[in-house]
């Protein structure tokens, strides 16, 4: 604090009436405002990192082991200039494809982007209770998210087919919960792709999240 006041605040003083007069460095208190809406800029980023890289802590990348891959529904997307990326979670107890969906799109985080796009009127709003009703059939409809192909293990999604937009959700005999998402690559998407990374990683551990309270 004292150092502050020496940076701001000078007190000249006048020889001929002996009155000390108090001027405030206007410059020096912008930049010292300036710096400190940089550094708690930079504290709530480094402090919003660290809270998601906690949430989630558990979901890997697979992206390059699901793409080596062949036969399952997010390959039928893969096309040269499309980018692609998969995530993963384990998680024991046996689920089919539908239960993985249902709890997708009742989980927190899910549950709010289903507020926001309803609210701007965009697909088909659902609410809870007719997402666990559903089956999650080819045609049936979250928001602007259109199931287009359904295994017992797999739901493949397209929500913008103009720009490649899908996503798609399985689950591998092995105990792993996955979640993968296919764009069209443009200067665009190369922008957004840093904070659809961490977003599409908690959407998954917020699925995740969901499961475990079900089963405990």
């Amino acid at each position: 604090r004292e150092f502050a006041l020496h940076l701001c605040v000078s007190y000249p003083h006048d020889p001929r009436t002996g009155v000390v007069h108090l001027q405030v460095n206007q410059s020096v208190c912008r930049m010292g405002l300036v710096t400190k809406l940089l550094v708690t800029g930079a504290g709530g980023s480094m402090a919003g990192a660290a809270a998601a890289w906690y949430y989630t802590k558990q979901i890997t990348d697979c992206t390059a082991s699901v793409m080596q891959k062949s036969g399952t529904l997010f390959h039928t997307v893969q096309k040269p200039g499309v980018h692609t990326d998969v995530w993963q979670v384990p998680f024991k107890p046996e689920l089919t494809a539908t239960e993985l969906s249902r709890a997708f799109w009742t989980s927190d985080v899910m549950r709010l982007e289903r507020k926001i796009l309803a609210a701007a009127n965009v697909g088909k709003a659902r609410t809870d209770e007719e997402i666990r009703s559903m089956n999650f059939t080819v045609g049936e409809q979250v928001g602007p998210f259109v199931v287009v192909a359904k295994t017992d293990s797999e739901v493949l999604y397209c929500w913008h087919e103009k720009i490649g937009g899908y996503s798609w959700l399985a689950v591998t005999e092995d105990g792993m919960l996955q979640f993968g998402s296919a764009l069209n690559q443009s200067p665009i998407v190369s922008v957004c792709l840093p904070p659809h990374l961490i977003y599409a990683r908690i959407c998954l551990a917020s699925a995740h999240k969901r499961l475990l309270a079900h089963v405990n």
